[in-house]
C-alpha cells in the first residue's frame, strides 16, 4: 500500500479516536436505543440498536457501526484505533454530537430517578420501622 495512503488512513483513524466516536455511539445505543441480548455458541452479547432517521447505530459487544442516510460512515470491531475499519467524516458528525448530548441528558435523568427511588425506599423502610416499634 502507498505510504501516503497509509498515513492518511492513520490520520483519519486518529481523528475518529480523538472525536471519541466509538464511546459516543456506545452511549447513544445504551441510553437511547434498545437492548437486545444475544446468545451464540454459549456466549452472551449485549446488543444495543438505535434507529432514528437518518441514523442507524448498532453496538454488538465491543463492535460499533453507524449508518447515516443508509450509508455506513463508521465501523469498528473495538474501541481502539486498530479496530476501526471505516470512518467517513461529514455532515453527520454534528447531528451525531447532538444525539450524544441527548444520551448524556438521558443518563443524568436516569441516575437522578434511581437516586430518588433509593431515597424513597429508604424513607419507606424507616417509616415502617418506626411504625413497627411505635416510634412515630
Amino acid at each position: 500500500m502507498n505510504k501516503d495512503l497509509e498515513r492518511r488512513i492513520e490520520e483519519r483513524k486518529q481523528e475518529a479516536v480523538e472525536k471519541n466516536i466509538h464511546a459516543k455511539a456506545d452511549k447513544i445505543g445504551v441510553f437511547l436505543g434498545m437492548n437486545i441480548t444475544q446468545t451464540a455458541e454459549s456466549e452472551t452479547h449485549s446488543v444495543y440498536e438505535f434507529y432514528r432517521q437518518p441514523f442507524d447505530i448498532e453496538i454488538i459487544g465491543l463492535s460499533a457501526s453507524i449508518s447515516y442516510n443508509r450509508k455506513l460512515v463508521y465501523e469498528s470491531s473495538s474501541p481502539d484505533k486498530k479496530g476501526i475499519s471505516r470512518y467517513v467524516p461529514g455532515e453527520w458528525l454534528e447531528e451525531f454530537e447532538a444525539l450524544y448530548l441527548e444520551a448524556e441528558e438521558t443518563k443524568r435523568m436516569r441516575i437522578g430517578e434511581a437516586v430518588r427511588k433509593v431515597a424513597d425506599e429508604e424513607a419507606q423502610k424507616e417509616q415502617e420501622l418506626k411504625k413497627r416499634f411505635g416510634l412515630e
